[in-house]
Protein backbone atom coordinates (compact mmCIF):
# COMPACT_ATOMS: atom_id res chain seq x y z
CA UNK A 1 0.00 0.00 0.00
CA UNK A 2 2.86 2.37 0.83
CA UNK A 3 4.24 1.84 -2.66
CA UNK A 4 0.99 2.55 -4.45
CA UNK A 5 0.50 6.06 -3.08
CA UNK A 6 3.68 7.55 -4.65
CA UNK A 7 3.00 5.73 -7.92
CA UNK A 8 -0.56 7.04 -8.06
CA UNK A 9 0.63 10.57 -7.23
CA UNK A 10 3.23 10.44 -10.00
CA UNK A 11 0.62 9.22 -12.48
CA UNK A 12 -1.82 11.98 -11.50
CA UNK A 13 0.88 14.65 -11.81
CA UNK A 14 1.95 13.25 -15.20
CA UNK A 15 -1.66 13.29 -16.37
CA UNK A 16 -2.10 16.97 -15.45
CA UNK A 17 1.24 17.98 -16.97
CA UNK A 18 0.47 16.23 -20.26
CA UNK A 19 -2.99 17.75 -20.66
CA UNK A 20 -3.25 19.92 -23.76
CA UNK A 21 -5.71 22.82 -23.71
CA UNK A 22 -8.46 22.52 -26.31
CA UNK A 23 -8.75 25.43 -28.72
CA UNK A 24 -12.33 26.20 -29.72
CA UNK A 25 -13.24 28.00 -32.91
CA UNK A 26 -14.86 31.40 -32.51
CA UNK A 27 -18.58 31.45 -33.25
CA UNK A 28 -19.45 33.03 -36.62
CA UNK A 29 -22.10 35.33 -35.13
CA UNK A 30 -23.00 36.61 -31.69
CA UNK A 31 -26.42 38.15 -31.14
CA UNK A 32 -27.16 40.16 -28.00
CA UNK A 33 -30.77 40.87 -27.12
CA UNK A 34 -31.38 43.78 -24.79
CA UNK A 35 -34.79 43.13 -23.26
CA UNK A 36 -35.86 46.27 -21.44
CA UNK A 37 -39.06 48.27 -21.34
CA UNK A 38 -37.55 51.28 -23.08
CA UNK A 39 -38.13 52.79 -26.49
CA UNK A 40 -35.34 52.73 -29.06
CA UNK A 41 -34.98 56.53 -28.82
CA UNK A 42 -34.61 56.33 -25.03
CA UNK A 43 -31.42 54.24 -25.37
CA UNK A 44 -29.72 54.94 -28.71
CA UNK A 45 -28.11 58.36 -28.55
CA UNK A 46 -28.71 58.71 -24.81
CA UNK A 47 -25.52 59.76 -22.96
CA UNK A 48 -26.71 57.81 -19.91
CA UNK A 49 -26.26 54.53 -21.83
CA UNK A 50 -22.65 54.78 -23.07
CA UNK A 51 -21.98 51.02 -23.14
CA UNK A 52 -25.03 50.17 -25.24
CA UNK A 53 -24.38 53.10 -27.58
CA UNK A 54 -20.77 51.97 -28.09
CA UNK A 55 -21.97 48.46 -28.95
CA UNK A 56 -24.58 49.89 -31.34
CA UNK A 57 -22.02 52.16 -33.02
CA UNK A 58 -19.41 49.42 -33.53
CA UNK A 59 -21.81 46.66 -34.57
CA UNK A 60 -25.24 46.15 -36.11
CA UNK A 61 -28.66 47.20 -34.85
CA UNK A 62 -31.51 44.89 -35.88
CA UNK A 63 -34.59 47.12 -35.83
CA UNK A 64 -36.83 44.86 -37.89
CA UNK A 65 -37.02 41.95 -35.44
CA UNK A 66 -40.51 40.73 -34.58
CA UNK A 67 -41.82 37.97 -32.35
CA UNK A 68 -43.20 34.77 -33.83
CA UNK A 69 -46.00 34.37 -31.31
CA UNK A 70 -47.66 36.28 -28.52
CA UNK A 71 -46.94 36.26 -25.62
CA UNK A 72 -43.23 36.37 -26.27
CA UNK A 73 -42.26 33.44 -24.01
CA UNK A 74 -42.26 30.85 -26.87
CA UNK A 75 -39.69 33.00 -28.73
CA UNK A 76 -36.94 32.24 -26.20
Amino acid sequence: MKRRVPVVLVLIIALFLSAVPIAYAAPPHVVIFILENKNFSQIIGNPEAPFLNKIAKNNMIMTNYHSMTHPSLPNY
